[in-house]
């Protein structure tokens, strides 16, 4: 459609109106332009997790929440898996860029042809609890007491299994001298843990905190803290990571490094985010209906989420040493740690975070 004033104008006085309205868009500055332009398009990020509403991946759900990928010029897309043995297989098949699992989970996999690289630490406990039940079990004094009964574990975990399995092996018993009750949902575990039909737990939070709130279960075991972990595993072990294959390492370092990045961000604004920070950051459903609950677990958590994302070797020795006890399949003189995890990226976004 035509202009319907310029046609009664002569060619001077266009031209001097012309003039005129650049002059007025050019005092405006760039920030008319910024606005007009359209935006830079982000690259797209595939990060693969298992169980995503689980409190230890809390920093990935912030760093997505709060627009820290966006920030670094990544459009992250979150896909959940049911166990992270899919979420490494996703990895080692190019279906996912990156993912987060148990770094014990990837030294386990590393022997079964599934090899990633952690290249960011995002909980130095594995943040699971082990406790028993007062109804079932009131007069416990020990582990021998759990010979034969049964120990309720929620699948797909394997942090779970792995703090029972070590806390057995120190009372001198195997996870096969109990029975294994395993349930994919939260919900059935806790029923028939409440029906007495389960006498122990071996589960993360917020489940635990639930029940020691209400007075059902007594904890014997517990990593949700950095010292209780020590004290179960006689050093610093890693919990969740994110990593990636040597590949993508390789050929994608700067999304490596925006990755690891914004998820320091996070970390970072974890060490002092308050309850009334968490309830707005963190989508309602997350929450699972109890805020309070929540919450407190959060507490409990707070010590074990890493500060800065790096992984010290001790710590991943630790994991070796602990994953070859129970795993026959993992030796540690066939295994080279150096290619299992690397400091790089974190070390690099750090340096851009102080400059």
């Amino acid at each position: 459609m035509k202009n319907a004033c310029l046609p009664t104008l002569d060619a001077s006085v266009k031209r001097r109106c012309l003039f005129r309205l650049l002059t007025g868009v050019a005092g405006l500055g760039l920030s008319l332009w910024t606005h007009s332009a359209p935006s830079q398009p982000r690259l797209k990020v595939r990060i693969g997790v298992a169980k995503l509403r689980a409190m230890q991946h809390l920093p990935l759900i912030l760093a997505h929440e709060l627009g820290f990928f966006r920030a670094e010029g990544l459009q992250a897309e979150l896909f959940e898996f049911e166990s992270e043995y899919l979420v490494l297989q996703a990895l080692a098949q190019n279906k996912v860029d990156a993912g987060v699992a148990n770094y014990a989970t990837t030294l386990a996999q590393q022997v079964r042809g599934l090899e990633s690289s952690a290249f960011l630490l995002l909980t130095r406990s594995p943040l699971v609890a082990m406790g028993v039940s007062l109804k079932t079990l009131p007069h416990y004094r020990d582990l021998q007491d759990l010979k034969g009964r049964r120990l309720g574990l929620l699948a797909p975990s394997p942090t779970g299994s792995l703090l029972a399995t070590t806390l057995l092996q120190h009372a001198g018993l195997r996870l096969s001298d109990l029975v294994q009750v395993i349930s994919h949902t939260t919900t059935d575990l806790l029923d028939q843990y409440r029906l007495g039909h389960i006498d122990a737990l071996s589960v993360a939070d917020p489940l635990i905190t639930m029940l020691e709130q209400r007075g059902e279960i007594r904890v014997v075991a517990d990593t949700r803290s950095l010292r209780g972990s020590r004290d179960i595993f006689g050093g610093d072990m890693p919990g969740e990571v994110l990593c990636s294959t040597l590949n993508f390492q390789r050929q994608q370092p700067l999304v490596c490094l925006a990755l690891a990045h914004a998820m320091i961000r996070a970390l970072k604004w974890l060490q002092t985010a308050g309850p009334s920070d968490l309830i707005k950051a963190i989508p309602d459903h997350h929450f699972d209906g109890d805020r309070g609950v929540y919450l407190t677990a959060f507490e409990k958590l707070r010590d074990g989420f890493s500060s800065d994302g790096v992984m010290s070797f001790e710590a991943t020795l630790t994991a070796l040493q602990t994953v070859a006890r129970i795993d026959r399949e993992v030796r540690p003189e066939r295994l080279s740690l150096e290619r299992t995890y690397t400091n790089e990226f974190v070390q690099k976004a750090k340096q851009k975070l102080r400059g």
